[in-house]
């Protein structure tokens, strides 16, 4: 599940299962999921020996004012844990 696929950019994008991710050096991988009442992510940060949780009851596959804050706030957060 750890053999990544790499992106036109050479860097690596996803596994079997898993997505990567990357925020200032720290590296993480995981999975994310979400529908019509809620969205989800959970990540393990291997450098830190920790996983992070993140769910909301807000729908993620319709377009909106509610779940774009919702998104933006989830990408602030793991952008502060990865530092």
């Amino acid at each position: 599940m750890l053999q990544w696929v790499n992106g036109a950019d050479g860097k690596p994008v996803y596994g079997l299962g898993l997505e990567f991710f990357e925020a200032g050096g720290i590296q993480a991988y995981g999975h994310s999921g979400g529908g019509i009442g809620a969205g989800c992510i959970l990540l393990y940060i291997p450098a830190a020996k920790t996983y992070v949780f993140i769910s909301t009851n807000i729908g993620t596959l319709f377009p909106g004012d509610l779940p774009a804050k919702a998104g933006q706030l989830k990408d602030e957060l793991l952008m502060n844990l990865l530092r």
